[in-house]
Formats: structure tokens, sequence, C-alpha cells
């Protein structure tokens, strides 16, 4: 068992995601939970990681790209997307902040990186 209080997290910028930051609020055996802000405007490159990941929008609005499809997020709302799914996500409005849950661990979280998969459009 493990306690961490969060609010002695430092915040990170996350690389190829322009007004994307996290914080890693805590991490167990087989997941990884972090805290992930989106500036107004804020936008990343779609990607896919071999990660099942969970979301719930603590505030804020945010646009959500999965598999093909396009969903509005707002405060209240969770979601869910499978390992290998090609996805994106941008703060709209005055941005947002959610709380993501990994599994298995993300180990490149841990070290304050970022590894996945970015998808370039065919030229």
């Amino acid at each position: 068992m493990s306690v961490f209080d969060t609010r002695k997290a430092e915040f990170w910028e996350i690389p190829h995601h322009k007004g994307v930051r996290a914080k890693l609020l805590m991490s167990g055996n087989s997941m990884t939970m972090v805290q992930v802000e989106f500036e107004p405007g804020s936008s990343g490159p779609e990607h896919v990681h071999p990660h099942e990941q969970i979301g719930f929008v603590l505030r804020g609005e945010l646009e959500l790209k999965a598999d093909g499809k396009t969903h509005a997020l707002k405060e209240g709302y969770s979601y869910w997307i499978p390992p290998n799914v090609q996805h994106s996500v941008r703060g709209m409005g005055s941005g947002g902040l959610v709380v993501e849950v990994f599994h298995p661990v993300r180990k490149d979280l841990l070290e304050r990186q970022f590894t996945q998969k970015i998808l370039r459009p065919t030229t």
C-alpha cells in the first residue's frame, strides 16, 4: 500500500503536445494514474500506445478523437480508450483538467516521458 500527497507532485510538459502538461498521481503494480491539464487551444498529435486508458474530466471542455470518431467532453464525463486505438485530445473553450488511469503501468510516465507512436498524416 502507498499514500502520496499529490499536491507535492510537479507538472511537466508533455513532448509533442502543445499546451498539455501532466503530473504523476500514483502508480501501482499494474496501473498508473496521472492528472493532465489542457490549456485553451492545446493539441497533441494522434497517437497509439499499448495501454488501456480511462479518463474523467474534472473541469472544462475537451475534444476526444478516437478510432475515427469525435466526442465533445465536459466536466463529469468519463471515457475509455482500448489499447492500440488511434486517439488525440485537445482543449476547447477554457481548456480542461482530467485524471487518467493507464493499464499496465506507464513506465515512461514514471520517468516524465511520454513514449507513444505518433501518427503522421500521409501526403
